[in-house]
């Protein structure tokens, strides 16, 4: 009898050792866990932290912005030129044609076609590339010197440039500026390197009102012909304009507006 009390003893207490051994396993467990968490707690209590001085600074960033444009909007000089802006915008809207979509890569722009099939031929086999960046698709409305800029250039041929208001000639030059973009988008021609070209007409040689710049490249076997809108416009003549309108109130018509800017 004492022998299996002793027996039973012994099984309870290997039992009990292996509860107080697991429970101790399970108590180092969640300690683990509860470190685990608090270092969690930490790092989110500091990213709460950084956030929190960043969205400090941004607002402060903010505030400098928004009195800086305050600033500006009740500046002397953007007020005076609100006329030229209004405007601007006006006529740009009316009579602008869509606009080439932007990409990375720079292109060409597409020839005025030609109208005679022996034409079309030729001008299939024309090696000219070429594009005006200034002044855009779009109605361009000056006040000032016109700017000329673009790039144009013929693989193995020299490529002259002539510029025409109206019917008259107005100068005529070679493209001779570096343009890496261009030379990046045609590797494999060295006329493209140096294919840039900027000019300004001065404003004494520019009719008033709407009117016609075309530009001609040439390498000797073809031409390109490439046509830019332009308003010229004088400063007077836009705060007028501008003045008329707003004492109206009503939106003119394109018609209506060419014959004020014509």
């Amino acid at each position: 009898m004492l022998t299996s009390f002793s027996a039973e003893r012994n099984i309870f207490e290997t039992t009990l050792e292996t509860q107080r051994s697991e429970a101790a396993e399970q108590v180092r467990s969640l300690q683990l866990e509860s470190d685990e968490l608090n270092q969690n707690i930490e790092n989110l209590q500091t990213q709460q932290k950084r956030l929190s001085k960043a969205h400090q600074l941004l607002n402060l960033q903010h505030q400098n912005l928004s009195a800086d444009l305050a600033l500006i909007l009740n500046s002397f000089s953007w007020r005076i030129t609100k006329p030229y802006r209004y405007v601007s915008n006006r006529v740009k809207r009316l009579f602008s044609r869509p606009a080439a979509l932007s990409t990375s890569k720079v292109t060409a722009e597409q020839p005025v076609q030609p109208s005679s099939t022996e034409a079309k031929a030729r001008a299939s086999r024309s090696k000219i590339r070429c594009s005006i960046d200034v002044p855009g698709r779009n109605i361009h409305l000056v006040d000032d010197d016109l700017v000329l800029a673009g790039w144009a250039f013929s693989a193995g041929n020299r490529t002259t440039i002539s510029v025409s208001i109206g019917e008259k000639l107005y100068r005529t030059f070679e493209p001779t500026l570096p343009r890496d973009d261009v030379a990046a988008s045609f590797r494999a021609t060295i006329e493209a390197r140096r294919s840039g070209f900027l000019e300004t007409i001065e404003k004494r040689f520019l009719p008033q009102g709407r009117f016609t710049v075309v530009v001609m490249f040439d390498n000797g076997f073809e031409q390109v012909t490439l046509e830019r809108e332009v308003v010229n416009l004088e400063r007077i003549d836009i705060y007028r304009l501008w003045l008329s309108e707003r004492a109206a109130q009503t939106l003119p018509s394109p018609d209506q507006l060419l014959c004020k800017v014509a």
